[in-house]
């Protein structure tokens, strides 16, 4: 779960701490990060895409969360509360993500329900709550699926599902960040609202989300129509969502064959 890497690094969690790997030089990994006194290093990290940074999350002995940052240079805390790992094992994971250059982190964190903060690394500025309510009403409280396309943060949103089995009601939402201005656009308009604040939930129940990096996308299992499954793809550049099969009598099984992805379906 932990092991992150790129053509010029490694990071991988190993007795309780943050050890980095220079594939260049070949030397033996050095640790570069253990946790404050008190807390254990949870062993799921987030990294960009070219794994100069890694995002982990430390707890004390009461639950509470720490959000770091680590770089070759040394790491600095970021946030405090009820943060997210990654949970890549959730099927509408990712919790927790880092732009590709590392200078922005998108995570979910609890308060009353699930909400996605983002902020700069390499700023003191607080991070910014996606999810407000000036933007977001009470009815769309659940994220996931998050994940950076470019320097645009992409994101899916809609009702508390108890269990977290999946989103009820989503959309797809894409963020950007522009001078200090944030941008948020619903790209599934299943709400049929063009723009914030998004007045209502849309229709897609989002069971399950599935890289497939070789083709650029997330593979979505979703159920359109509250009765029928379909797969959806979003292609991870430009935040497009298309349908590639529909009305589906049960949810398709995904299995990675190599650099493809199998579909097992029933129509």
């Amino acid at each position: 779960a932990s092991l992150r890497v790129s053509t010029a690094c490694a990071w991988f969690v190993g007795d309780g701490q943050l050890y980095r790997f220079d594939l260049r030089t070949g030397l033996p990994a050095t640790v570069a990060f253990s946790p404050p006194a008190g807390e254990m290093l949870l062993p799921e990290i987030a990294a960009s895409a070219n794994a100069a940074r890694v995002a982990v999350v430390t707890e004390d002995g009461v639950g509470l969360r720490t959000l770091h940052m680590v770089d070759a240079t040394g790491s600095r805390a970021l946030d405090q509360g009820e943060i997210d790992t990654p949970r890549y094992d959730l099927p509408i994971g990712p919790c927790l993500a880092l732009s590709p250059e590392g200078d922005l982190v998108a995570y979910r964190r609890a308060v009353i329900t699930t909400e996605l903060f983002v902020r700069r690394t390499d700023s003191a500025t607080p991070a910014e709550q996606i999810t407000a309510d000036a933007v977001f009403t009470d009815t769309i409280d659940d994220v996931g699926v998050i994940g950076f396309a470019g320097a645009a943060l992409l994101f899916l949103a809609g009702e508390f599902t108890p269990g977290e089995t999946q989103i009820d009601s989503a959309d797809l939402f894409r963020a950007t960040f522009t001078g200090g201005t944030t941008t948020l656009e619903n790209l599934s308009l299943t709400s049929g609202q063009s723009a914030p604040p998004f007045l209502q939930a849309g229709n897609l129940d989002v069971k399950v989300a599935y890289d497939d990096p070789t083709a650029g996308r997330r593979l979505l299992i979703i159920d359109p129509s509250g009765s029928d499954a379909a797969l959806a793809a979003v292609d991870m550049a430009t935040g497009n969502l298309e349908v590639l099969v529909g009305d589906l009598a049960a949810d398709p099984t995904l299995i990675r064959v190599a650099d493809h992805v199998a579909v097992l379906y029933t129509s």
